[in-house]
């Protein structure tokens, strides 16, 4: 077993199998997403991301995560991917995409 499951399973249990929220911010939106890929959605019932990016850039503009944005968006289960779907809910608070001038 991963040793990243364990604080996890180990707070399931403290508190009587109640729901688990795992609350992200920025960056963490995708570590977050990244982690549901790895170890699975079974020790999270829910999954908060505040202002994190979690669409790539619109073509043409240059991509300041080299690329690891759009790894994400295609690999990673999000609020839309089919195999999370019932299972965690999603709640995403972000802005759109802004250019700078």
């Amino acid at each position: 077993m991963p040793h990243t499951l364990l604080p996890l399973q180990a707070l399931k249990r403290r508190v009587d199998g109640g729901p688990i929220t795992m609350l992200t911010h920025s960056a963490g939106g995708w570590l977050g997403r990244v982690y549901l890929l790895d170890f699975g959605t079974e020790s999270v019932d829910h999954f908060v991301s505040l202002g994190s990016p979690h669409q790539p850039p619109p073509k043409g503009i240059v991509d300041q995560t080299r690329g690891i944005l759009t790894w994400c968006s295609d690999a990673c289960p999000g609020a839309y991917h089919p195999s999370v779907s019932g299972s965690v809910t999603f709640l995403k608070i972000s802005f759109g995409f802004m250019e700078a001038s």
